[in-house]
């Protein structure tokens, strides 16, 4: 992931400031992961036919990883934008098993959760639960 910021780690959740803005990425990867900070150079070259014209930058640099190596391996990251002057009140909790792994995401009398399970095949089923005062009103195949 690339910003103009590093973000603050917290176990795994990352938090981005970046002028009046925020952002929370909660990582709920099954596995353990960890993450790893560095800067990157990038020159554009502005037009071909002056090309000593380029604009330079650098960009902050997230890299995240399993800890253990896999032959399949699948991130699953909860990206949660808000205003720099008010709190984050997402609660995102986590939900792994042998079937698969998710996300709950709880804002007041409002959740859903999302369900990813690949069975160890290329294929996968995708779903995502909606609910409202704790009744299921929709479920969506993706």
């Amino acid at each position: 992931m690339h910003g103009d910021v590093f973000p603050r780690i917290d176990g795994q959740k990352l938090t981005y400031e970046n002028g009046l803005s925020c952002m929370d990425m909660i990582s709920a990867t099954p596995y353990k992961t960890s993450f790893e900070k560095a800067e990157n150079r990038v020159r554009a070259v502005m037009t071909t036919q002056e090309p000593d014209k380029f604009r330079e930058t650098i960009m902050k640099t997230l890299k995240i990883h399993a800890d253990e190596r896999k032959k399949r391996m699948e991130f699953l990251n909860v990206l949660v934008p808000y205003p720099l002057e008010e709190q984050q009140t997402l609660e995102v909790n986590p939900i792994s098993s042998e079937e698969g792994f998710g996300v709950e995401v709880i804002d007041g009398e409002s959740k859903e959760v999302f369900i990813y399970s690949s069975k160890g095949t290329s294929k996968c089923e995708t779903k995502l639960f909606r609910y409202q005062n704790e009744e299921l009103i929709e479920v969506i195949e993706l």
